[in-house]
């Protein structure tokens, strides 16, 4: 019975990041393609495409940051959520109102997923 678990863990993770990686290789190829045409215009992309516009500048961040694939960190941890979160430089949380229980802490709110959460404050000594 735990080599039948032992099989179905191993597809569940191998399976499971073969679909987060052809993800991520769709962004890569799409941004790419973008920053290889030098009058190309994202908004207009998006229009034509259907494809929203963050998504397309998203796509050329990761491009331009991660020329080479192969480069990335995380292993098989690895998810398209997770590079725009930590990896992409112009995307980051933003800041929003904080409880007065909340002293030391900054709330912060993912632009990706919409959930809040607080960390601690920086700024805070």
């Amino acid at each position: 019975m735990n080599d039948l678990a032992d099989e179905i863990r191993q597809i569940w993770v191998e399976k499971g990041f073969d679909s987060r990686m052809t993800v991520i290789e769709m962004y890569h190829e799409i941004g790419k393609l973008i920053t290889s045409q030098p009058d190309a215009n994202i908004q207009s992309l998006s229009t034509l495409s259907g494809i929203q516009e963050r998504q397309l500048q998203r796509a050329v961040q990761f491009a331009k940051k991660f020329p080479d694939l192969a480069l990335l960190p995380e292993g098989k941890n690895l998810s398209w959520h997770l590079i725009v979160n930590k990896y992409l430089p112009e995307h980051s949380l933003t800041p929003t109102e904080k409880s007065d229980d909340e002293i030391g802490k900054v709330m912060v709110k993912c632009p990706t997923c919409g959930f809040e959460f607080a960390l601690d404050n920086p700024q805070k000594e």
